[in-house]
């Protein structure tokens, strides 16, 4: 166990300093990468609860705490996993970003001490398991028993708890064992993360291609003829993926409606304006033959490297089609024809109801971070254009600004996982960040949003890190089209040193989907603020507002499309800061972020 050391192995012996503080101070933190734990325990109270906690933050742990469950169907999780329901503890556990989850129980009772009968004597009962939540395995259990005196009843089973727990957690393998599965079992992010909405994978399921002829396993094989050489020399044929069997699945990149061109000759409604839809995906057989809405889609046969990306196991194919929408028309039928069989999907190419989340934090409480000057303005302003018409009109009610002391992190934390819950399916989500990014100093792997009261000594407790941001993006948040759009960076105001991995941990916040990421610099670049661009903004953020408002309509048609504010800003940014900021995006098809006004006839 040299690799990592016991909980017992990390206590200061010395009697004297174990006088003179509490138990928990006398740990030293695991130099390990720690996972993120969370804590149910069934007691009377949170005497083992708190015990508990201390112990692991003391070591250097990230907990979680199980209050952040806000929603009616998340306490009724909270209940189940404290009745000892391990399914329900690993919903809560995943849906709150958690790694591992403490569970357990520790029934305790009291009654008159025998020696003397003014005091009262209980027991406890302290039972505890780690259940790793990426393979839903337990991978360290213990118990322990204890007693406590005291004048009260109360006093002595809160004095007989904590004793089990340090018996628990102090004087055995417990934590070590639960290390050493963490350090030795690689991280399954695939049996973690459920498809993010709006994914191929979401979409389709498609099952892994059926063992070549004569493999193992292969229930058709030919059996072997006497004779036969055992050895086939000569070259090696890799076995090619066999055509998909079946019927064709389909999955959408993008469903979206746009003006018709002017100058298109149709029926028009007064005061409907004409749309067309364009609607983009992917089918998985080759041979099949797309219609959308009617109309016979173009189809281009994906790469292996696309396909691979996408996740499918065998050959796919793209297509692409754009339809006139009539009045009042919000859905359009897809459907992917060959000799396996027949598939429809009904897509709507509108959006429900738009939701948004806009931070900006220029002011912090701790004043060894360095006070940015514009990003609060960003926000207002990109709260400002979210607003209006070109924006989507965004209702009061739909969208949150949380600037300077506003954004706390548990006000983050609120309007993320709380707040945008809300959002449906067919609903559209937009997320902007303007702040510092930065990783925690003593683990610079594990990175952070600096909220308006993050603590430089105790990031791990007070910043927002970025894994929640991903939780509450990839399960939280129902709706297929989600934006999120950060103008963070490092900026060389907290203490740390320039390189800034918080812009490439944006982009990947989710796998190929229709929800798309735009960070203002890459990796290891800072994002730069300054009163010649605009006034007073983020260079990142006024090239995005100077391109949704017109600039970045590409095509002129009357719609600035992801893809084009991404390109504009590509194209602005680097030039504007000598190459040193080059601004990065991810996602799969297109989303509209602006409708233009159309010029009166």
């Amino acid at each position: 166990m040299s690799r990592v050391r016991t909980a017992a192995a990390v206590l200061v012996a010395a009697a004297a300093l174990a006088a003179a503080r509490p138990v928990a101070a006398q740990l030293v933190a695991y130099e390990l990468e720690l996972p993120r734990v969370m804590v149910f325990i069934d007691e009377e109270g949170r005497t083992a609860t708190s015990a508990i906690t201390s112990f692991l933050r003391e070591a250097g742990f990230t907990v979680i705490d199980p209050a952040f469950a806000r929603t009616a169907s998340e306490q009724d999780v909270a209940r189940r996993a404290l009745a000892g329901d391990d399914a329900a503890a690993t919903e809560l556990g995943r849906d709150l970003g958690a790694h591992v989850v403490l569970l357990g129980a520790v029934p305790s009772e009291d009654q008159p001490s025998p020696a003397d009968e003014r005091l009262r004597v209980a027991t406890a009962h302290l039972s505890v398991r780690a259940l790793r939540l990426d393979r839903t395995r337990v991978v360290s259990s213990q118990q322990a028993d204890a007693r406590g005196l005291d004048a009260t009843g109360l006093g002595a089973r809160q004095k007989a708890v904590r004793q089990a727990v340090e018996d628990a957690l102090y004087r055995t393998s417990f934590v070590g064992d639960l290390l050493i599965d963490w350090e030795e079992e690689r991280w399954e992010d695939d049996e973690y993360w459920e498809p993010a909405p709006g994914s191929v994978e979401a979409q389709i399921v498609i099952p892994p291609p059926p063992p070549p002829v004569g493999a193992p396993g292969d229930p058709l094989a030919p059996a072997p003829q006497a004779g036969s050489p055992a050895v086939t020399t000569g070259t090696v044929v890799e076995p090619q993926l066999p055509t998909p069997q079946g019927p064709p699945r389909i999955a959408i990149f993008e469903s979206e409606s746009y003006p018709l061109p002017e100058g298109t000759r149709g029926i028009e409604i007064v005061g409907v304006e004409p749309r067309i839809a364009r609607i983009r995906g992917l089918v998985t057989r080759p041979d099949a033959v797309v219609t959308v809405g009617g109309v016979e889609a173009s189809l281009t046969p994906l790469s292996a490297d696309e396909a691979m990306r996408l996740g499918l196991v065998g050959p796919g194919v793209s297509f692409e089609a754009r339809v006139p929408l009539g009045p009042g028309e919000d859905q359009v039928e897809v459907a992917a024809a060959s000799p396996g069989g027949e598939a429809t999907v009904a897509v709507s190419p509108g959006v429900g109801e738009r939701w948004a989340v806009v931070i900006g934090i220029s002011e912090y409480a701790d004043a060894r971070i360095t006070p940015l000057r514009y990003a609060d303005d960003d926000a207002r302003a990109m709260y400002d254009f979210l607003r209006s018409e070109p924006g989507g009109s965004v209702p009061e009610r739909n969208i949150r600004l949380l600037v300077n002391e506003d954004a706390t992190a548990e006000a983050i934390r609120e309007a993320l996982f709380v707040f945008l819950q809300q959002a449906r399916a067919e609903d559209m989500v937009t997320v902007y960040l303007a702040s510092h990014g930065a990783p925690d100093p003593t683990r610079d792997s594990n990175l952070y949003v600096l909220t308006h009261d993050t603590d430089i000594d105790a990031m791990a407790a007070t910043a927002f890190p970025m894994w929640d941001v991903k939780t509450a993006l990839r399960r939280q948040i129902a709706a297929e089209r989600v934006v999120v759009i950060a103008d963070a960076c490092r900026s060389a105001g907290t203490l740390v040193d320039d390189a800034n991995p918080v812009g490439g941990a944006f982009s990947e916040l989710f796998t190929p989907s229709r929800r798309m990421t735009m960070s203002a610099a890459g990796m290891h670049e800072v994002s730069f603020e300054d009163a010649r661009w605009g006034g007073g903004h983020g260079v990142f953020t006024h090239y995005l507002l100077e391109g949704l408002g017109g600039a970045a309509d590409a095509d002129a048609d009357g719609v600035v499309s992801f893809r084009e504010a991404a390109a504009y800003v590509e194209a602005h940014v680097p030039g504007a800061t000598d190459g040193v900021q080059n601004p990065e995006w991810s996602g799969l098809g297109d989303l509209a972020l602006a409708r233009l006004p159309r010029a009166p006839q």
